[in-house]
């Protein structure tokens, strides 16, 4: 918790540089979620995407590691598939907001992959994430694709108003 509200204060003071020394030289001291938390805030606030980046691929890091071998004490109230459930959507989280950076600094077939991952381990239930899977899809020219994933989302209830347009983009 200390490791955690730590990187919160460098954030709050925006100064993600500091966070990002920070984040990389506790990383196996901080929550799995401070990865995500930090680079959510710097895309909300529109801050350093270089830097973003850096702190989304090191919360990627984390965070697969986390799935393959946990640190974190499972708790008693999960079992076994739902502590791995959890942790996979958490990682999942991590690469939505690492696909959301490349898309904003123009490596759109590059995020094209990291947010495809970020909906499989999401289990395509959530809004936000699609939307960003949609768009990506839509203006990497994966017009099929993007046609039959809209589609399920909005048919699964995932969907959001702007998908529609995508969809018609697509189309």
């Amino acid at each position: 918790t200390m490791y955690d509200l730590l990187a919160n204060a460098y954030r709050d003071q925006k100064d993600y540089k500091k966070v990002s020394e920070f984040l990389s030289n506790n990383k196996d001291h901080v929550s799995t979620f401070r990865f995500y938390s930090v680079v959510k805030r710097m895309l909300e606030e529109n801050a350093d995407m270089e830097i973003a980046l850096q702190i989304a691929k090191l919360g990627e890091t984390r965070n697969r590691q986390e799935v393959k071998s946990p640190k974190d004490k499972q708790p008693e109230y999960y079992s076994a598939s739902e502590w791995l459930q959890d942790r996979e959507n958490m990682l999942g989280l991590t690469l939505f907001v690492e696909a959301d950076v490349l898309y904003r600094i123009d490596k759109k077939a590059e995020s094209l992959p990291v947010i495809e991952e970020a909906v499989t381990l999401t289990k395509s239930k959530e809004g936000d994430i699609n939307e960003l899977y949609s768009k990506v899809l839509v203006e990497n020219g994966e017009y099929s694709k993007a046609m039959e994933k809209i589609g399920e989302f909005i048919k699964m209830g995932y969907g959001t108003g702007a998908m529609k347009n995508y969809l018609y983009e697509a189309y």
